[in-house]
């Protein structure tokens, strides 16, 4: 998957590409990150595509099928070459980030003049000069794409050519404006193979004015230039600056994009899956933490359950009004910190109108049918906390769970998928399916061996009303 890593003030880095969806983008080449419709925040351009798709599941089922060993050297080299010819094809688009602020990112498709292709090199450059940097993609067996910026031209912008008697790659410009400070450093060397324009672009938003711009010369010292307008062009020589004080102005981190630690670490028991399983290729035993973020005390601020491993405590924090996080000590939690929570998901089984919580357990160390596996359902007070509700549930070696009204009754139904049979590894475990009866229990409407689940959502696919899994 993708990862994007925000700075932390230069004390690390953290990755929030989960947490912006943009961590998915299929088959991904080049990156190019710059600010496109010039609106001051930094915008994600990504191209995807390849010819011959080796890791589509059909075609590796397909390929599961043939028995090499069966054929000579030369028999083998035939079938390899027919079987890459077998490997499926799908255009697909490219994909746009717009930045909108914060951590806030909305992706853009054929919407932002992205067609299905198979792409991978990309470079940027304002080609036409308008202000608006335009992209170049190459694409396999297709003409390459260039694609104009057609973004509403309303912004501010300013471009800076850094020219010196030695080489300026690598250095920093800092655009400072009413209190507002843009940083990048020169780079073409951008995108798969490509390289793009070494005119450094800032987008202002809607700063009209600038006040200055510093430039850190390459092992040179630091100079500053001023009286630059803006929504154009501007060649800097590196000798016509001032010298800039030693101690530069630093960029002030904006707030929303600051990501802080949060003050709970999951755990994991010591156990070697390998070692009963060696065969396996992943270890099971650490599917951990289950997390739901939901309103469980009524206050109309979602909280956060956070599922412990093995002998940990979960962690259970109630948000407050000024978006820090409390923690909450529940007994029963505590009470049941030997069970590893694998999924989790809120659910209002008796239909008081709070949140109840119901919890499933996993782990590949302890046999199926063990204690240690039964799955768990807390019901709320509505305050904030929870009693554990004795009630005879499955205890497996849980993959997911999935919550809502199958039967359009009004009352919350259930989907229970397991993930494994532990030290039975490739086997079908037993998923079910759970209808609510009204009365303080469940139904079990089927069981059946479904495979090794992960994960599981409903949705009325077709459209006639009724949910589908």
């Amino acid at each position: 998957r993708n990862h994007l890593q925000i700075n932390q003030n230069n004390q690390g880095f953290a990755d929030v590409a989960l947490m912006t969806r943009t961590h998915a983008t299929d088959w991904s080449w080049s990156v190019l990150l710059q600010d496109y419709n010039n609106d001051g925040n930094t915008d994600i351009f990504i191209s995807n595509g390849i010819l011959n798709r080796p890791n589509d599941l059909d075609y590796i089922n397909y390929l599961s099928n043939v028995d090499f060993a069966a054929y000579n050297q030369e028999q083998q080299k035939e079938i390899a070459q027919k079987l890459i010819g077998e490997m499926p094809t799908l255009k697909i688009s490219n994909v746009v980030f717009e930045h909108q602020g914060g951590l806030d990112f909305k992706r853009l498709t054929k919407e932002a003049g992205m067609e299905e292709t198979y792409s991978n090199g990309a470079a940027y450059a304002d080609l036409d000069r308008d202000g608006r940097l335009d992209l170049i993609v190459n694409n396999i067996n297709q003409k390459a794409s260039i694609l104009r910026n057609v973004s509403p031209g309303s912004k501010h912008w300013i471009g800076i050519d850094l020219k010196s008697d030695r080489a300026t790659m690598g250095s920093k410009v800092s655009v400072y404006a009413a209190g507002s400070v843009w940083q990048k450093s020169q780079a073409n060397a951008r995108g798969f193979q490509s390289s793009s324009t070494p005119i450094v672009h800032f987008g202002l938003g809607d700063q009209a004015k600038i006040d200055s711009i510093v430039v850190e010369w390459v092992g040179r010292t630091p100079r500053v230039y001023k009286n630059l307008n803006t929504d154009q062009y501007h060649i800097i020589q590196e000798k016509e600056g001032a010298n800039a004080k030693a101690t530069l102005p630093q960029a002030v981190a904006m707030a929303d994009l600051e990501v802080s630690l949060f003050n709970y670490q999951h755990a994991e028991n010591t156990y070697f899956d390998y070692e009963n399983e060696g065969l396996m290729p992943e270890r099971l035993s650490i599917e951990g933490p289950a997390v739901v973020y939901e309103d469980f005390n009524s206050d109309g601020l979602k909280d956060l359950y956070i599922g412990g491993g093995k002998n940990q405590i979960p962690g259970y924090y109630l948000q407050q009004t000024d978006g820090s996080w409390k923690y909450q000590e529940v007994k029963a939690f505590i009470n049941d910190a030997i069970h590893e929570d694998v999924d989790a998901a809120a659910i209002d089984f008796d239909k008081d109108g709070d949140l109840d919580l119901y919890v499933m357990s996993g782990g590949n160390d302890n046999p199926e049918g063990d204690i240690q596996m039964l799955d768990r359902l807390y019901l709320s007070n509505g305050k904030g906390d929870f009693i554990r509700f004795q009630a005879g549930l499955p205890n497996s070696n849980s993959g997911s769970i999935s919550v809502a009204d199958f039967n359009n009754d009004g009352y919350p139904d259930m989907y229970l998928g397991s993930r494994s049979i532990p030290k039975g590894y490739g086997l079908s475990p037993y998923s079910a399916l759970l209808k609510n009866t009204q009365e303080f229990n469940f139904e079990l409407i089927e069981r059946k061996r479904l495979g090794m689940v992960t994960d599981s959502e409903f949705a009325d696919l077709n459209g006639d009303g009724w949910l589908d899994l």
